[in-house]
């Protein structure tokens, strides 16, 4: 899956045992992960977040220029 925004929030709750790579990359905007502990790295222009989740099994990309990204498992 490929999701882009320009400056409007991205937000995904996912379930706990979601099985996919993140590749997240956002220019001035902050990146959230509320997953693991792994932060994004800041190199050139921008952010960008690399993140495997269980088995790994759909590929999801995700870009933004200046909303946030925001990355977090649902409630029960």
């Amino acid at each position: 899956y490929e999701f882009s925004n320009h400056d409007g929030g991205i937000d995904f709750s996912l379930p706990r045992n979601v099985s996919a790579v993140f590749d997240l990359t956002n220019i001035t905007g902050p990146i959230e992960n509320g997953f693991s502990s792994v932060q994004p790295t800041a190199a050139g222009a921008g952010r960008s977040l690399r993140l495997n989740l269980g088995r790994g099994e759909a590929q999801i990309s995700v870009r933004s220029f200046k909303g946030p990204i925001r990355l977090r498992p649902q409630q029960p």
